[in-house]
């Protein structure tokens, strides 16, 4: 298992030991599967021969249904109706190993949505159309205060809250509150919030789509910009810690309060259904925070759950496994993409630069990659916002240290690099110096190691670097720690176990 997986597998393990109440409306889902058969004769009015129907939990229901699938201690806790579809939503529950803590209100119907999909010979089955049953609610007070009450009984046993709304009208306007009342104690509170957004005040992070948040703030955002500016501005009148705006399959983007606003990217993958896509995010936002990750690393991880779960037929509930085996193909891929030719990179910088990125460039032979140059690197990424390595071939690495040098090929060295998170791209150059691609790339850091100085590092290289205006950064390496040292040591172990025997 590769050090990433390894990574997202420990995390995954820190899952398995969350308890999660999802808090909010529920609903029952009935799904009815059929053919179409052709058109009735009184109209035209297609005709579907259902063939088979199933329920769902929808909602709080499916949410939990993903918590409980990465393991957590699940609870939900939802107002129901004393009725057949809030019994079935129950059993469901239970069914899935979720706890149901269901208030049955008098004269309350559950709600109900209803999906109708219709299939042909020759296509896989589509949404014909959706009803969606919901009668208003009228609360009574003492219900709502009971609701309340045991949401305070439960939020000291609690690692993450994940609150979900979807218009229905069961959230009662003491949840906030109550949650409010909390402060900066855990737990940690998600919001998946579709028409109460500017009620979001006791929540650490609040989940929007795109339409939701034009909803909100009664505009659409025509552009990255306009997004960017929403975004910020609905997370100040919100008062939550972090927003998170999905778009879609364009850049999601976070607002964070005292760290900024950052894109993140979304994988591009082949959709087949993006129904449920939203409660993924959320979801794993509410596990990954409660687990302690920090506020990007989460939302990148709950965006790429939303990703798998897109390629997945139906509403899909996305399991640890899945996720796993997606990371090891994207990391594969995105390492392969990570080694560029010089034609590549330039319109790579280009772009960087239009967008007012930081570019560093650093560059070595990286033989025997050891922890001495990945402290450096590690230090260099630090300097910018895209780090550039270029690395010598096996022809220029003979040309400098002789025949017997470099221990690695070049293309495993270039793999070796692409695998560590901190370097965006690796390059692979032919001449003793990369002066000429310097010239042509112009990065803003120019970076070397700390056994060089500023009057010993290559004249040609700093003259260019200076002459357009880039800076020269020198790191300091690791006493002791280099390729040389660690030949050198190789050969001394070798000797003498030989010399013993």
């Amino acid at each position: 298992m590769s050090t990433v997986e390894g990574t997202l597998s420990q995390q995954l393990e820190r899952f398995r030991k969350l308890r999660v109440a999802v808090v909010g409306d529920l609903f029952l889902e009935r799904v009815l599967l059929g053919r179409m058969t052709g058109v009735a004769a009184e109209g035209p009015t297609p005709v579907l021969e259902v063939e088979s129907r199933r329920h769902l939990l929808g909602g709080a229901g499916y949410a939990a249904e993903i918590l409980a699938a990465f393991g957590c201690q699940v609870e939900v806790l939802a107002f129901a109706g004393d009725d057949e579809p809030g019994r079935i939503a129950g059993q469901l529950l239970e069914e899935r190993g979720i706890l149901p803590t269901l208030l049955r209100v008098a004269g309350l119907a559950t709600p109900v949505v209803t999906r109708v999909l219709a299939m042909s010979q020759r296509e896989a089955p589509h949404e014909a159309f959706r009803l969606r049953e919901n009668p208003s609610p009228r609360l009574p007070e003492k219900e709502q205060g009971e609701f309340q009450l045991t949401l305070r009984q439960r939020l000291p046993t609690l690692d993450a809250v994940l609150l979900v709304e979807q218009g229905f009208g069961l959230v009662p306007g003491g949840v906030y509150h109550e949650l409010e009342k909390r402060a900066d104690r855990p737990p940690v509170v998600v919001g998946d919030l579709q028409s109460q957004a500017l009620s979001a005040r006791s929540l650490d992070a609040l989940v929007l789509n795109v339409e939701e948040a034009a909803q909100a703030a009664g505009k659409l955002p025509r552009d990255e910009e306009e997004g960017i500016a929403l975004a910020e501005n609905l997370r100040a009148r919100c008062g939550v810690r972090c927003l998170l705006l999905t778009r879609g399959s364009q850049p999601a983007i976070a607002a964070v309060e005292d760290e900024g606003t950052f894109l993140l990217p979304v994988e591009a993958v082949p959709v087949f259904d993006v129904t449920g896509a939203g409660e993924t995010v959320s979801s794993v936002l509410a596990m990954a925070l409660g687990a302690g990750m920090n506020w990007r690393s989460a939302a990148e991880l709950a965006l790429r759950a939303a990703s798998l779960s897109v390629t997945l037929p139906g509403r899909a509930v996305v399991h640890p496994q899945e996720l796993l085996r997606y990371e090891q193909r994207r990391t594969a891929a995105l390492q392969a993409e990570k080694i560029v030719s010089l034609g590549q990179l330039r319109q790579i910088v280009a772009n960087a630069k239009r967008r007012g990125l930081r570019v560093v460039w650093t560059n070595g032979c990286f033989d025997l990659l050891h922890v001495g140059h990945i402290l450096y690197l590690e230090k260099a990424k630090q300097l910018g916002d895209l780090l550039i390595v270029g690395i010598n071939s096996d022809a220029s690495v003979r040309a400098t240290k002789g025949p017997g040098r470099p221990i690695v090929h070049q293309a495993q060295r270039a793999r070796l690099l692409a695998s560590l998170s901190c370097i965006d791209y690796v390059l692979i150059f032919d001449d003793p110096s990369p002066k000429d691609i310097i010239a042509e790339l112009k990065p803003d850091v120019y970076v070397k190691g700390g056994d060089y100085t500023v009057d010993t590092i290559n004249q040609e290289e700093r003259r260019i670097v200076e002459g357009y205006g880039g800076e020269i950064a020198l790191l300091p390496g690791v006493e002791g720690m280099s390729t040389t040292e660690l030949i050198r040591r190789i050969l001394a172990a070798y000797t003498e176990s030989n010399t013993s025997k």
